[in-house]
């Protein structure tokens, strides 16, 4: 990925898969137990998932122009996140 110009400013760092906060959240329970999540009111376009506005940003650039695939899907990078924090003394 080292370039001496590129194509686009702009690039969307993304696995391009949708992703609600309850799918976060549900799997950083399940990654970590000892954490807690309170429930919290959602509009429809928020966390249920029912009502997206919108879908995952495009990352073809990152894949077509240069290549790129992502390493973790949400839970390994949920892992990796949890076990850098837990290493460096960052957990609450």
């Amino acid at each position: 990925m080292d370039s001496t110009s590129l194509l686009h400013s702009l690039y969307n760092i993304t696995t391009g898969t949708w992703v609600t906060y309850k799918q976060i959240l549900d799997a950083v329970v399940e990654l970590s137990p000892a954490t807690s999540v309170e429930d919290f009111p959602s509009s429809p376009n928020e966390s249920s998932g029912e009502n997206y506005s919108r879908g995952p940003l495009s990352g073809h650039r990152l894949f077509e122009v240069l290549g790129w695939t992502p390493k973790f899907d949400l839970k390994a990078g949920l892992l990796d996140y949890i076990k850098w924090r837990q290493n460096y003394g960052f957990l609450d």
